[in-house]
């Protein structure tokens, strides 16, 4: 943050709050619920077969919705865009909340693909995963906003690998 304070103006700081409060509904919509069923529902089942039907189920059903949102949320970015501000530049504002939903929209596929890892007891590949993703965020997002000088779009691009451990997480 105080890494930020040097690169970002008080609007941007604005901005990012509103896209991440609108990206966080759209990853919890889009989730639909299916990381907790997935965990709960897994354990109901004793055979392989019936596990892996449920995992595929999960993963197929998390793609579906993510598609079905992602993609008429992106067509439909422009019309979006004044609901949540009135930006001095409308293109790359629109370029902006294009950026977030698909960013907010994948991390579902992000959380979907650690639940199977969490189902199937895999704790060191689960932490290093997320250990992994953890890094490359705050490397990437650092590198894009100060050095690349990307600005809001360069802290929504470095935190597509951490956003699903925050909307996990509230």
């Amino acid at each position: 943050l105080p890494l930020y304070t040097q690169y970002l103006t008080p609007s941007d700081y604005g901005t990012l709050a509103l896209l991440g409060a609108a990206g966080g509904v759209l990853a919890l919509i889009v989730n639909a619920g299916v990381q907790s069923g997935l965990t709960r529902i897994f354990f109901d089942y004793e055979n392989e077969e019936d596990r892996a039907a449920v995992v595929f189920t999960a993963l197929a059903f998390t793609v579906g919705t993510t598609i079905a949102f992602t993609v008429p949320l992106y067509l439909g970015a422009g019309a979006l865009t004044p609901l949540l501000f009135d930006p001095p530049d409308r293109a790359a504002a629109v370029r902006l909340v294009q950026l977030a939903i698909l960013i907010y929209s994948l991390s579902a596929l992000n959380g979907a693909a650690l639940a199977v890892l969490q189902v199937y007891r895999r704790p060191t590949a689960y932490v290093t995963c997320s250990v992994i993703g953890l890094v490359a965020s705050l490397g990437l997002t650092i590198y894009l906003v100060v050095a690349a000088e990307r600005g809001i779009a360069g802290v929504l691009e470095g935190q597509r690998d951490e956003v699903p451990h925050r909307v996990r997480s509230t």
